[in-house]
């Protein structure tokens, strides 16, 4: 991972990191000088300030999916080889693990939304924060994406939209 910055002309890079051996999905910008690199077992946290990196790789884990909060990331996660369940980890920039909620069924997606975030698998959605699960609810099992607004949450299904209050 090389980060330049846009408003120079410097061909050099503002800080680098490398990680061996592992398949690189995105990069996003955290906010507050914070670049993220999620890759197939680890995220990559990078303060382009000072050039020093934390990296969050549960062992043993792969990534379903991910969500980019301000201060950190929602990461989705199931054991290699493993065909069902899974867990999400909410990290901060400082590779500090917050929480933890282990999670049932297949997992479809997950979103961010002011420091709280929405799980989505087959049959239910998760409003997910620092403490832990702070609401559940019962959905359709053809659901594919949610976005988390305050207190509800709206899945995106293949034939509608459905918006759930959390329990």
């Amino acid at each position: 991972l090389d980060v330049f910055s846009l408003k120079t002309s410097d061909p050099d890079a503002l800080c680098s990191y490398k990680v061996e051996d592992d398949l690189l999905y995105q990069v996003e910008y955290l906010g507050g000088g914070w670049v993220a690199a999620i890759g197939e077992s680890c995220a990559v946290m990078l303060d382009t300030s000072d050039g020093l990196a934390t990296v969050y790789a549960p062992d043993g884990m792969r990534l379903l999916g991910y969500a980019v909060g301000d201060d950190g990331l929602a990461l989705a996660t199931r054991t290699f080889g493993a065909t069902g369940d899974g867990q999400v980890h909410l990290v901060n920039t400082d590779g500090v693990l917050l929480t933890s909620m282990d999670f049932t069924g297949e997992f479809r997606h997950l979103s961010g939304y002011e420091g709280e975030y929405a799980l989505l698998t087959d049959s239910m959605v998760y409003k997910i924060t620092n403490d832990g699960v702070a609401g559940t609810a019962a959905t359709a099992s053809d659901g594919q994406q949610v976005l988390l607004n305050e207190d509800m949450a709206v899945v995106l299904g293949l034939n509608r939209l459905t918006a759930h209050s959390f329990e």
